[in-house]
């Protein structure tokens, strides 16, 4: 027998013996790893759909996949859509959150107590959109997903447009746009207003009548802090942006609604003048 054979076999089937342990362990991380992912949703799938949902009944029409329903009344109810989870096992419950935020679909909060498959839009919801938080749950764990907000919310009594409110004026750095309050029926005793920037992409929408049915966050537009008055000036920040106003008119009794401007084309810095030639 051949010691240094024998001890060199023995140092070659130690080295085995690490090496398949060392790949048992690491088949074991991969498969826990694998097991252990929670229900994929969004990032998983394209756009056409997949997110959670927002429908309604009579008292609100799903008019446009990218806002839901366009126009929620107060005294609607609301229905949240599940979406579709690419994860196996696929979820087998689902929980819910509903979220009253700002016209732009930022500052979002949970409504207490707002937690099942039906929502009752209810007077505080006014002049706000609404979204659903849904959480799917499988046997490994769980994973969430938050539906398109839905139009501005409006009194069931409220005031209705008769003409939108209309933007005048140059989108060019330094100068200035106005907005005027459009035609309500009936008449409104008061207005207010949010002047919105938008992203540089073609402002579209769907149109029922005269509801603009589009929500800020659907086509990148977002509040403008502190620009609440009748006009806005054109500034440095709207660079290449497009610029739109929200009215809110409210009457006598309280009740409101909101409706959205035209969109303006892109800002444009201002051309410098041109210098005369000496004679």
């Amino acid at each position: 027998m051949n010691p240094r054979r024998s001890l060199g076999d023995r140092r070659s089937a130690s080295s085995a013996l690490i090496l398949m342990l060392a790949a048992l362990v690491a088949s074991s991380v991969v498969a826990v790893a694998a097991s252990a992912s929670p229900p994929q949703n969004a990032a998983a799938f394209n756009e056409v759909g997949g997110l959670p949902t927002i429908s309604a009944g009579a008292a609100g029409a799903v008019i446009c996949t990218a806002c839901g329903v366009s126009t929620p009344l107060v005294g609607a109810t609301l229905t949240a859509g599940n979406g579709t989870w690419s994860q196996a096992p696929s979820p087998f419950s689902f929980a819910y959150q509903w979220k009253r935020c700002a016209i732009d679909n930022t500052r979002c909060e949970d409504i207490a107590g707002a937690t099942t498959t039906t929502y009752k839009v209810t007077a505080a919801d006014v002049t706000h959109v609404l979204t659903v938080k849904v959480t799917a749950f499988n046997a490994e764990g769980s994973g969430t997903a938050t539906s398109s907000p839905t139009g501005i919310v409006a009194s069931a009594s409220g005031p209705l447009p008769v003409a939108l409110p209309t933007l005048t004026g140059s989108v060019i750095i330094g100068k200035q746009l106005s907005v005027s309050n459009g035609i309500w029926t009936p008449s409104a005793s008061s207005y207010a207003v949010q002047w919105q920037r938008c992203g540089s992409g073609a402002a579209s929408a769907t149109a029922s009548g005269l509801t603009y049915t589009a929500t800020g966050a659907a086509i990148g537009c977002l509040n403008v802090a502190g620009a609440t008055s009748p006009t806005y000036s054109i500034t440095a920040n709207d660079l290449n942006h497009r610029i739109r106003v929200v009215v809110t008119a409210a009457i006598s009794t309280g009740d409101a609604a909101s409706a959205i401007s035209n969109t303006s084309g892109l800002t444009l810095k201002a051309t410098p003048a041109k210098k005369k030639k000496k004679k």
